[in-house]
């Protein structure tokens, strides 16, 4: 009967353990490698025809070889799922005009033609874009971009961000319409069901002054009333651009710069609503209009106690009353 000494014993575990282990690490390697592969999102890039022209779309796979991506017509958009660092060029059909643009971010729009002529008065704050027409007064860009700085005074990634993803601030004049503006126009369009007999751009002018922009539209928009305190101002207790740029913040800062974000602010959502926070507000319409309300009361400038509010418009009440929003 042949004999297997204890030392050969322990050395031959050893050397099977061994094994055992590299197995384990490069399974456990694979894995995280194809879960990560999967987790990682696709960049979004968004082309804006803003000319009189249709343009074509190429995908530039290098400096030699273009792959046409499709044609847009005037006025029109389209998405590409692309990856980060991609570039795509755009030529005119007519004049043979071309740009090139280079996926930077996970979600971001390019207009071709830039800013629309409509807009003569243009500032930034700190690089972040701010436009109105003519008709607006100079102040309003003035308090808008005051403002904007100091919602990202603590936050330069999320400005950096935004800007990448091409969003832009316009204000509307007194006297100007949401469907007034170019990047607007689209919404006349848009059918309403739900009101027969309405025109699409009365339903949208009457109740919208202000915009907040969503991951396929870039832009954001407020009133000049609302920033200089004109009389006559429908919305006088709150300042409506802190709640429209906290929209953009959350669809073109936010998502870029944390891609959880958004699942951690629903799951945020969720958790309040089957508490019975803000029941019936206008806080309570989904995760987006909560976040922004969440961003009135957090710069202390809501409303408070009425038809689409409670008691809670400062950031104290805020801290208090929802500490998870708060904590966003």
């Amino acid at each position: 009967m042949n004999t297997i000494s204890r030392p050969m014993i322990v050395e031959r575990w050893s050397l099977l353990c061994g094994f055992v282990r590299l197995a384990v690490v490069l399974w456990c390697c694979t894995s995280i490698d194809s879960i990560d592969a999967a987790d990682v999102p696709r960049a979004k890039l968004q082309i804006i025809n803003g000319t009189d022209q249709p343009v074509d779309v190429f995908w530039l796979k290098s400096d030699q070889e273009r792959v046409p991506s499709g044609t847009i017509e005037p006025g029109e958009d389209t998405n590409i799922t692309t990856t980060l660092g991609h570039r795509f060029a755009i030529r005119g059909r007519d004049d043979d005009s071309e740009s090139t643009v280079v996926s930077e971010a996970l979600v971001q729009a390019y207009r071709v033609g830039g800013i629309p002529d409509f807009y003569t008065q243009r500032s930034e704050a700190h690089g972040y874009p701010i436009v109105a027409s003519a008709r607006v007064n100079p102040f309003a860009l003035q308090e808008a971009a005051y403002l904007v700085d100091l919602m990202l005074a603590q936050r330069p990634d999320v400005r950096e961000a935004m800007i990448k993803s091409g969003s832009r601030l316009s204000i509307l004049a007194w006297n100007e319409f949401t469907t007034d503006q170019p990047e607007w126009k689209w919404l006349a369009k848009t059918p309403l069901p739900e009101f027969p007999g309405i025109a699409a751009d009365n339903f949208y002018d009457a109740r919208a002054r202000g915009m907040g922009g969503s991951q396929t539209d870039p832009f954001c928009s407020c009133g000049e009333e609302n920033l200089l305190c004109y009389l006559g101002d429908p919305y006088p207790t709150e300042n409506i651009l802190i709640h429209e740029f906290a929209h953009n913040i959350h669809l073109r800062g936010m998502v870029n710069v944390d891609p959880t974000f958004d699942v951690r602010l629903r799951s945020v959502y969720d958790t309040a609503m089957r508490e019975g926070l803000w029941k019936g507000k206008y806080a309570s319409v989904n995760h987006h209009e909560y976040f922004a309300e969440g961003v009135q009361s957090w710069f202390d400038n809501n409303r408070e106690n009425d038809h689409d509010h409670n008691h809670v418009n400062t950031r104290e009440e805020l801290l208090a009353y929802d500490p998870r929003l708060a904590a966003l």
